[in-house]
């Protein structure tokens, strides 16, 4: 699976390959099935991958996107609000806790 900010990174590397007049036409076609790809590689639904390749293949279009990397940002921002899937296992009680072995036992009756 691939995450979010790589996720990005592409789509943003599509948009600046699409950079121009070329763009116009290009941008829809390729960033739309390199948002389609991308969204299959995510894991997303198939019923929403369409609208995932028509915003991909949107951004792709739009002048002045080539240089600012808006997906990547995204995906960073994305990344940042996912839980933590440690931090979100609650902690067991004490009763529960696996025992750690002592690893220096002391003796009482050296004598």
């Amino acid at each position: 699976m691939i995450g979010p900010i790589a996720a990005g990174v592409i789509l943003d590397l599509v948009d600046f390959a699409t950079l121009g007049p070329i763009g116009l036409w290009a941008g829809l076609v390729l960033g739309g099935a390199a948002g389609y790809l991308l969204a299959t590689g995510m894991g997303v639904r198939h019923d929403r991958r369409l609208g995932y390749a028509l915003a991909a293949g949107a951004y792709c279009t739009l002048p002045f996107t080539a240089y600012l990397p808006a997906a990547t940002l995204l995906g960073a921002l994305i990344r940042l609000r996912e839980k933590d899937p440690v931090a979100a296992e609650p902690e067991l009680p004490a009763s529960e806790r696996p025992a750690i072995p002592a690893a220096y036992e002391s003796r009482w009756d050296d004598d």
